[in-house]
């Protein structure tokens, strides 16, 4: 990101993380896939949160 904002090239961002990343640099700009936009599924997400449920912990969603 300091590369970015230093005019040195481009990436590709979180959509959870823009926020962040976007406000500690006014110069960067960002923009949007056209549809159909890349996506991706992280299993692992999924496999954790089925590991614990039986757990006596509350799962934060």
């Amino acid at each position: 990101m300091q590369l970015l904002g230093g005019g040195l090239g481009v990436t590709l961002l979180a959509r959870t993380a823009l926020r962040v990343e976007t406000g500690r640099n006014e110069d960067l700009a960002t923009g949007d896939f056209a549809d159909p936009a890349p996506a991706r599924r992280i299993a692992l997400a999924t496999t954790l949160r089925d590991a614990v449920r039986p757990l006596p912990v509350r799962v934060a969603r």
